[in-house]
């Protein structure tokens, strides 16, 4: 802006405003200010103005130099911050202040990155299974980084004092599972011995329990037959009498067949007189008489025939009779001799039920005796299965004790010479107590 006149007032609202904007500047409200060469002040006021530019030039240059650092500290914090130690501050300020701030920063960067370094070699010696060095507890005064220090020096000693333990118990565990799996193979010897003993005599059981239970259906059968007989015996007996009674009602038929047989004799005697008497009262007659004479002849033939036919049912009932007296002997002879075997079945049948009884306690005993035979079987293959299984752990123990024992052999600890001194002395000295 270009002032025609120099008025003073204008110049100095001017200058005014360029230090606001300087101002502005140096309380961060604004990020850069600007001159105005077209801009005429008297020579005094000209002065003031060049003196203004010359310090407001000053001032970005020294902003620009400190942010240059500042930022590169802010870097170098913000790495820190990630865990990065090995950036530092580069730039140089003029100012002392900012300087001794920067150069604080490159000096805490160095500490923490040796003592980092050296926290990372002793730990890397852990990881490797060195566990002999320990860090220095004095470089630090105070503070979480001295704690840190402890921690990785305690960390050591904990881990030294578990090596130890664990290497003193490996080998003593690597004896006790050998004389473990020695003692297991005796046990699994001898359960085999006694495995195939029960079974030959489990065997043996099976074949006097089959003979037992075939003698038992046998004697089965046989009482069974004998009830069938004694069955058979008593229908029989009861058909024998229904026989007695059926030829007693045969008798009584024949004697009554007898006397009808009488009344026919008598009846055919009659009728031979009256047919008689009828042929002479016809003879009488003459020829009125002829017809009447045939019918008697007639009648005196049939009653001739009744009469031979009675004497022929006559003699067969007679002979029925007979036959039937003989098969009533016949009855009672079966009747007695059917009670005499009912009551040998009977005697039979008892012994059969005692000696069926007696098989049976005995199948029972040998059933029971089997039932013990096989639990013991199965509790002895229970034992071998269990000293199989503890077999095995011993054989994983000992596998384990001696994969420890390596492990712990491949590092190196404070204290380890001497445990292995200490248990190469308890064995010479165990095997000099056995001998």
């Amino acid at each position: 802006m270009l002032f025609g006149k120099r008025n003073l007032k204008e110049q100095t609202e001017k200058i005014l405003e360029y230090l606001g904007e300087i101002e502005g500047y140096i309380r961060r409200d604004r990020n850069s200010f600007s001159t105005n060469e077209e801009v005429r002040f008297t020579p005094e006021l000209q002065k003031v103005y060049d003196k203004i530019v010359h310090i407001g030039t000053l001032l970005q240059e020294k902003r620009e130099e400190d942010q240059g650092v500042n930022g590169e500290m802010l870097l170098v914090l913000e790495k820190i911050s990630d865990g990065n130690l090995q950036d530092r501050v580069q730039q140089k300020t003029s100012d002392p202040y900012i300087q001794y701030v920067a150069t604080s920063l490159n000096n805490l960067s160095d500490k923490l990155q040796k003592d980092f370094n050296d926290m990372i070699a002793v730990l890397k010696e852990y990881e490797r299974g060195i566990y002999k060095k320990s860090l220095d507890e004095s470089r630090m005064r105070d503070g979480e980084i001295k704690e840190l220090i402890k921690g990785i020096n305690s960390l050591k000693n904990a881990i030294t004092a578990m090596l130890g333990e664990n290497f003193r118990h490996g080998i003593e565990l690597e004896r006790a599972s050998e004389t473990l799996i020695d003692k297991m193979y005796h046990i699994l010897e001898a359960s085999g011995e006694q495995t195939k003993m029960l079974k030959n005599a489990s065997e043996e059981i099976a074949l006097i329990t089959q003979k037992a239970r075939q003698s038992t259906e046998n004697t089965t059968k046989m009482q069974q037959s004998s009830l069938k007989v004694k069955d058979s015996v008593a229908e029989g007996l009861e058909y024998t009498s229904k026989t007695v009674q059926a030829m007693d009602e045969i008798n009584e038929a024949t004697n009554a067949i007898n006397e009808a047989i009488e009344v026919i004799d008598q009846i055919a005697f009659q009728t031979n007189i009256l047919s008689l008497n009828a042929a002479v009262e016809a003879a009488t007659a003459g020829d009125a008489g002829k017809g009447f004479a045939v019918v008697a002849s007639e009648v005196r033939n049939l009653a001739a025939r009744s009469t031979e036919a009675a004497k022929t049912i006559k003699d067969l009932v007679a002979k029925a009779t007979e036959k039937a007296d003989e098969g009533k002997e016949i009855s009672d002879h079966m009747i007695n001799g059917y009670k005499e075997l009912s009551n040998n079945i009977d005697g039979t049948i008892t012994l059969i039920e005692d000696t069926t009884r007696s098989v049976q306690e005995q199948v029972s005993s040998i059933n029971t005796l089997k039932k013990t035979l096989d639990m013991l079987n199965q509790r002895t293959e229970d034992y071998i299965t269990i000293a199989h299984t503890a077999n095995e752990v011993s054989v994983n123990v000992s596998e384990i004790s001696k994969t420890i024992s390596k492990n712990v052999n491949l590092t190196e600890f404070e204290g380890k010479e001497e445990i292995l001194r200490e248990q190469k002395e308890k064995i010479e000295a165990e095997e000099a107590e056995h001998v």
